[in-house]
């Protein structure tokens, strides 16, 4: 008898291949499709969970970065006084404005700006004596007030909404 041509296996090797590969590969074969298919099956949940979450974070800071109410407030024993506003849109004056500064509405000017804009307003006392505080106050709280006493002094306030 002649020798069996190539190695000579062991029948015990033989069961643990199936079509040529260990049967170890076909277990980890089947687990990666498992995994992926899991995988696919839940990405789709997990994305749209992800874009609900980004629109809640959006709708966040678009409410925190709202308009708020800003006033503009100038009081005290003076008769007159000439001021200065600064807005998010720009600088205006008034002269010999009446103490203290009043709209139709009110005290003081109320308008709305965008959080965080940068806010100031001074008042010039136009008499020889008398005091002039300006205050300004965004949505009900203090953020600046000074007080100035004297002829032609300047009180000044100024942050941010």
């Amino acid at each position: 008898m002649s020798a069996p041509e190539g190695p000579i296996e062991d029948p015990r090797l033989i069961r643990q291949r199936w079509r040529g590969v260990p049967v170890w590969g076909w277990i980890v074969g089947v687990a990666v499709v498992a995994i992926v298919a899991a995988s696919a099956v839940t990405a789709p949940g997990r994305a749209a969970q992800a874009e609900a979450d980004r629109q809640e974070q959006v709708a966040q800071m678009v409410e925190a970065m709202g308009p708020v109410e800003v006033k503009y407030e100038v009081e005290g024993t003076a008769s007159s006084v000439d001021i200065t506003i600064e807005t998010p849109s720009g600088t205006s004056q008034g002269s010999d404005k009446a103490v203290p500064l009043r709209t139709d509405a009110g005290n003081g000017i109320t308008l709305s700006f965008p959080r965080g804009s940068f806010v100031y307003i001074s008042a010039q006392n136009q008499g020889e004596d008398g005091t002039v505080t300006c205050r300004i106050t965004v949505d009900g709280e203090v953020v600046s007030e000074n007080t100035s006493s004297g002829a032609y002094s300047i009180a000044s306030c100024d942050g941010q909404s």
